[in-house]
């Protein structure tokens, strides 16, 4: 009869035995790629509660996002969520989602995605003129001077851009000194 302590030790030895056999130094092994985000993943990862607002308001453009192939999106930031609503007079962001419409916050939110990767550390230095999902154009300045990246919007202001993108599952998020104002009609 095999005692415990005998029974355990045969077992460890058989388990390593194993997995040596399993783990060869011959044959290449298999990295782990990490997965990349969605696009909605990522925005609710932020843990921003006024992007959640964005993002239950109007789910199904987020969800049409996520079927594009390639896209920048130009994410507004915290600061650019209190200028929002400011700008449209609102005790809070939700608020001002109900004031501007549905429809409205779509339109102005689709300034905020050109339908391709753009890197801007691939950008050479100057004025690089892109078009938004929604087909107006949208120009996007790099400089040698800090901060080196900029959106120039319908306003033509300037808002500053975050280089260091995140890649999501289709194409790349930067985050944005605010929210971006398409030309007007």
């Amino acid at each position: 009869m095999l005692n415990l302590k005998n029974y355990f030790s045969l077992l460890v030895v058989l388990g390593f035995t194993t997995l040596g056999a399993c783990v060869s130094d011959d044959e290449p092994q298999a990295e782990v790629e990490e997965q990349e985000l969605t696009l909605t993943e990522h925005l609710r990862n932020l843990q921003n509660t006024d992007m959640d607002l964005f993002l239950d308001a109007i789910p199904e453009f987020w969800e049409s996002l996520e079927q594009i192939q390639g896209i920048t999106l130009f994410e507004p930031s915290p600061a650019a969520f209190l200028a929002f609503r400011e700008a449209n007079n609102a005790d809070s962001v939700e608020e001002a989602i109900e004031i501007v419409g549905k429809e409205t916050l779509e339109e102005f939110l689709s300034y905020h995605v050109i339908n391709e990767v753009v890197r801007f550390d691939n950008l050479p230095e100057g004025d690089h003129l892109f078009r938004t999902i929604s087909g107006l154009p949208i120009v996007l300045r790099r400089t040698t001077a800090p901060p080196r990246g900029f959106v120039v919007d319908g306003s033509g202001g300037e808002v500053i851009v975050n280089l260091g993108g995140v890649p999501i599952r289709n194409g790349v998020s930067y985050l944005t000194s605010r929210i971006l104002v398409p030309r007007p009609n």
